[in-house]
């Protein structure tokens, strides 16, 4: 079988050499290396040392069963979801007996290789061979994959494209990296923006006084296709609700007696876990949702701005005191009670509206810069897969293409917004 995204679709451009992949790599399993340090392998990076808080499932206590991966041997995950986690070793170590180990054949080369088996067109045809197979509805069989055959230029060409595609993969990756750096710039901006306006304010009032600090539902309701919008800890995120895993429950399932529904104005703050202390303001759009184990703060508008109390509960000061309120109990979670004893700043009802809406012009900048930040991102991605596709398929030659310069791809998602940032930064008293 051939790769039906790239023959098909781009023909045999360059009348490279068709071979298998059985001819070009071949499985390793050796075992019994626990010494070796723990690597994994992930669409976005390819592979990696692990760490503890990864978001992967831990790894076994015996590490006897890992497989040893060695420099230059590509690891696949093939029960990717999306496919595409796999990567080549920069250094020793061993991995998941999950994973594949693949050592390159004396007709490729492993750099090359690596951008073929991670390029658009493999990817689709691993989620062609492998939609139908079970357990996993993802996954694909050693078998397939061996027979899958490629069209594969003489080894000295996979050198010089595997060179150009390390010079142009490398820039592009070190703009994305500029890209997250300047994206944690404009966080920390606002971030001390907000630290410095509280830090100038003496007065200060237990949250009791000015707002009404009670639990959420406890237990949630049973869920539903649709309905009222259930907003989780996972649904908080400094300031934001966000969509991803929202669940909903029918208004009838809703204890009533408990007054489940929000109102515009509450504010949400999640009280165990990982994330305790984040805080979200409720919104229109979220006036009918209803929280679960999370402690709901009803502020008292004769007294307090509620967007201010909101602003208040997401600066440095007030965050780190809650996260030492949480941490005395036995089994850290946030208390209504101490909550509510908890001193913040207050000052004039006049002086929150006109400190609020200075913190919201500057979050709309910093949010402004990091949406630009992100598109830029995605499209140095996208650029990237089709480049490595492009050259890996011969649909582009690498010996007269022009490699693109670091100054192009940089003007090419030009900012020019963090001056603007700092300007309006440095305005606010």
């Amino acid at each position: 079988m051939s790769i039906e995204g790239a023959v098909a679709t781009l023909g045999n451009l360059a009348g490279w050499h068709v071979r298998p992949l059985r001819s070009l790599v071949k499985q390793t399993k050796d075992l019994g290396h626990p010494e070796l340090e723990l690597l994994g392998v992930s669409l976005a990076h390819g592979v990696r040392p692990r760490w503890g808080e990864d978001g992967r499932p831990a790894a076994s206590l015996d590490l006897g069963g890992y497989k040893r991966v060695r420099p230059g041997e590509i690891v696949m995950n093939a029960l990717g979801k999306p496919h595409g986690s796999i990567g080549r070793s920069a250094q020793e170590g061993i991995t998941s007996p999950a994973y594949w180990v693949l050592e390159c054949s004396e007709h490729a080369d492993s750099r090359f290789l690596h951008y073929l088996l991670r390029s658009n067109h493999m990817v689709n045809e691993y989620q062609r061979l492998g939609k139908y197979l079970p357990p996993n509805q993802f996954n694909i069989s050693w078998d397939l994959f061996r027979d899958i055959a490629v069209p594969l230029p003489p080894l000295e060409e996979q050198r010089r494209i595997a060179d150009f595609l390390d010079d142009q993969v490398s820039l592009m990756d070190k703009v994305v990296e500029m890209r997250i750096r300047q994206n944690g710039v404009s966080e920390e901006l606002l971030q001390a923006t907000l630290d410095k306006i509280l830090s100038g304010t003496n007065q200060r009032v237990p949250i009791k006084h000015i707002a009404t600090v009670r639990y959420g539902l406890g237990q949630p309701p049973p869920e539903s296709e649709s309905g009222v919008p259930i907003i989780r800890a996972t649904n908080i995120s400094r300031g934001t609700v966000t969509i991803p895993n929202l669940i909903f429950a029918k208004l009838q399932d809703l204890p009533l007696s408990r007054a489940p529904l929000l109102e515009s104005g509450e504010i949400l703050v999640v009280r165990s876990g990982a994330l305790t202390g984040d805080s979200t303001i409720i919104r229109d759009e979220w006036a009918g949702a209803s929280p679960g184990y999370d402690l709901r703060i009803t502020p008292n508008r004769k007294v307090i701005f509620p967007d201010y109390l909101a602003w208040i509960l997401l600066s440095r000061q007030v965050h780190q005191e809650i996260s030492l309120l949480s941490s005395r109990a036995a089994q850290p979670h946030l208390n209504a009670e101490e909550l509510g004893n908890l001193k913040v700043p207050m000052v004039s009802m006049s002086t929150q509206i006109e400190t609020s809406s200075k913190l919201d012009e500057v979050q709309n900048k910093v949010r402004s810069a990091q949406s630009l930040m992100a598109q830029s991102r995605l499209g140095i991605g996208e650029r990237k897969r089709a480049l490595i596709t492009a050259a890996v398929t011969g649909k582009l030659d690498v010996t007269s293409a022009r490699p693109v310069s670091e100054t192009e791809l940089i003007l090419n998602t030009d900012l020019g917004t963090h001056e603007g940032l700092q300007s309006s930064a440095g305005g606010i008293r």
